[in-house]
């Protein structure tokens, strides 16, 4: 094989450009990732916003500030949510004495205003007895409370004995 030693020369300058492009790379990334959370990045690292990152910031709990509508007690009110750029996930689990036929709780943030989340994937139980149907989750666009549903065709709930509902959902704030 005859080697061109103009050839040979470009694709030196060729792997040397794509080497330092990939350490360039690294560097813009291990730069953002150092900001840390609720910092913007300056004009020349690609202009990245870094508002925490999702592997190391907890869940927020937003229990205590919730309106939480169907339970006069709880043996379990958890609430929690996690944002991660304009999605905010969402989990909660609540158990206590039913005092409604209807359940509800709010969140921080209105649903975005084009499209409502309709979910069939809580756990229910309902006056002590586990429901064989999935419960239904509904979030109307633009708003920020959260219906919770005994399942799709039987929505209202006992209003006296032990109501449960566990359930997660994601939705796009507005």
């Amino acid at each position: 094989m005859i080697r061109d030693p103009v050839v040979e020369e470009l694709i030196r300058k060729l792997n040397s450009l794509e080497d330092e492009v990939r350490k360039l790379r690294t560097q813009q990334i291990n730069y953002v990732s150092r900001l840390g959370v609720g910092v913007v990045a300056p004009a020349g690292v690609g202009g990245v916003a870094v508002n925490g990152d999702i592997y190391t910031v907890a869940w927020t709990n937003y229990s205590a500030i919730s309106t939480i509508v169907g339970w006069s007690s709880f043996t379990s009110k958890e609430i929690f949510y996690k944002r991660v750029g304009k999605l905010l996930f969402v989990k909660f689990r609540l158990e206590g004495t039913s005092d409604a036929t209807t359940a509800s709780f709010t969140l921080p943030n209105n649903n975005n205003s084009n499209m409502a989340v309709d979910e069939l994937n809580m756990l229910v139980q309902d006056n002590g007895v586990w429901q064989s149907a999935p419960g239904y989750i509904n979030l109307a666009a633009s708003n920020n409370v959260v219906g919770l549903y005994k399942n799709i065709t039987s929505f209202a709930w006992t209003n006296s004995g032990t109501k449960k509902a566990v359930g997660s959902f994601c939705y796009e704030i507005a």
